[in-house]
């Protein structure tokens, strides 16, 4: 039998601190979609046959397209439309054929949607693919100018560089500023479109958010396309799932609200018990080794939040070096992607869990990402509630330079670290696409939250609006 732990723990002499952030903005909303009604077993039933026929003609255009820019662009399309779920081998035997094609191609919008799409799927592809639009003087020629849409492309594969590809880098300034230029025009048709990507390039997009966005232009487009009415339906039945899974875990919060103890034993509990329905559910799939990496990535997020409590209490400002090295764990995103990886099965192997817990690149940029962006937002009131000192106060002490020099050298770091996550993702080909999308999506959550406002601590702004949009405001059918 196990010997009982007497250690008690008194902290009564110990103010605790508190963060006073916002009380959720939904409560007990989504517990009405809890439901499955027999009407509604019947809609759904339906409403999968609808969606069968719409794949059926939609895999039929695979066949009948000849070009490789109409492939190209369907391709672009199904993508943004969010339904490219429904035709991987369709799209990954297209873009093997794309890869090994010729780029006697001069449009500039065809080159850069075929870089982007290789690149996007972890095909490799040179960017040396540009320097025909290159001039002697190593600029990018004028006359791509004439072609907006090409200008819109160009811009949208320039996000997928890597470091050291200039080419890459000298694109993105180039296109931002005609974008800029189209952007302040209400006379162009690329008007919205350009002032969105400036916003919201595609590769740094939450893919749910770009696939609302992507359906009302389509729709103002082509409104009766076979492609569009595909992508509502898909997008409304997959909305009403989020719907029905946010329905039973606010009814399952609801119902542990009665059990109410002290703070530190309702939080031990829940971690447990939530840890136990993981395991459970694990066993039925035979996967006996998921769990194990939660939990260690569980415990290592609970080390670096006592090395942050002991900076805090001791006042100490650590070196840069120091405050990276932790407070890039403490993003959680080292504990979410692991977690994320449980509800995958057999799809997340134990390679997969391995990978995760090497640290490799991709989740060291994405961390760096949420941690430098959430810092340069928030680190003002923070420093106001006396909380321990961020990144820029951390960089603006051990460098003597000014917050102005500061944020700027810290928005340099989020932009390197975007390109670490690329250069990963092109080099993990031993990883599955869907494992390292997983962690590409930790970082444009980052973008999401922290590009104007710290949107999670202040979740009633724009993170409102983001879930209104993804989880509550349906699409036009």
């Amino acid at each position: 039998m196990a010997s009982k732990d007497n250690t008690s723990f008194d902290d009564g002499d110990v103010p605790r601190r508190f963060a006073n952030f916002q009380p959720s903005a939904w409560g007990d909303y989504f517990v009405s979609y809890d439901s499955n009604t027999m009407e509604n077993q019947l809609e759904e039933k339906m409403t999968q046959k609808q969606l069968q026929k719409l794949k059926e003609e939609v895999m039929n255009m695979f066949v009948t397209m000849d070009k490789s820019s109409e492939k190209l662009r369907l391709i672009d399309s199904i993508q943004r439309l969010g339904l490219s779920h429904h035709f991987e081998l369709e799209i990954n035997e297209t873009l093997q054929l794309m890869q090994s094609s010729s780029d006697d191609d001069d449009d500039i919008y065809n080159i850069a949607l075929k870089f982007r799409l290789l690149r996007q799927e972890g095909y490799s592809i040179s960017s040396e693919i540009f320097n025909k639009f290159i001039n002697e003087e190593g600029e990018f020629k004028e006359s791509i100018m004439k072609n907006k849409s090409g200008i819109l492309s160009l811009y949208e594969a320039s996000h997928l560089r890597m470091n050291g590809e200039y080419t890459l880098d000298q694109a993105l300034r180039f296109t931002t500023t005609h974008l800029q230029e189209i952007a302040m025009d209400d006379s162009s048709p690329l008007v919205d479109e350009a002032k969105h990507a400036l916003k919201w390039p595609i590769y740094k997009a939450v893919p749910r958010l770009m696939t609302k966005h992507y359906i009302s232009v389509h729709h103002k487009d082509r409104p009766n396309s076979v492609l569009l009415t595909f992508a509502k339906l898909d997008y409304t039945t997959t909305q009403k799932l989020y719907q029905k899974e946010l329905g039973q875990h606010a009814r399952w919060d609801i119902n542990c609200m009665e059990k109410l103890p002290e703070y530190m034993k309702i939080f031990y509990e829940v971690i447990l018990k939530t840890y136990e329905e993981f395991e459970e559910d694990m066993s039925k799939d035979i996967i006996n080794y998921a769990i194990h990496y939660a939990k260690e990535a569980f415990k290592r997020q609970c080390r670096v939040y006592f090395i942050e409590a002991k900076w805090y209490h001791e006042g100490y400002v650590p070196t840069m070096e120091e405050y990276m090295e932790v407070s890039v764990v403490s993003t959680c995103y080292y504990l979410f992607a692991p977690i994320s990886f449980l509800g995958m099965g057999v799809a997340a192997s134990e390679e997969a869990f391995k990978w995760i817990e090497s640290d490799p690149m991709m989740l060291k940029a994405s961390g760096i990402i949420g941690r430098l962006m959430n810092d340069i937002t928030s680190h003002k009131f923070e420093q106001e509630r006396g909380d321990v000192g961020s990144a820029v106060e951390c960089y603006m002490k051990q460098h003597g330079v000014s917050e102005e020099e500061t944020l700027v050298a810290l928005e340099n770091e989020v932009v390197r670290a975007w390109k670490d996550v690329v250069e990963d993702y092109m080099k993990s080909s031993n990883i599955s696409k869907e494992i390292c999308m997983r962690v590409l999506n930790l970082a444009r959550l980052s973008d999401r939250f922290y590009k104007e406002e710290d949107g999670y601590t202040f979740a009633d702004g724009t993170t409102k609006c983001f879930i209104a949009s993804t989880l509550v405001d349906p699409v036009p059918i």
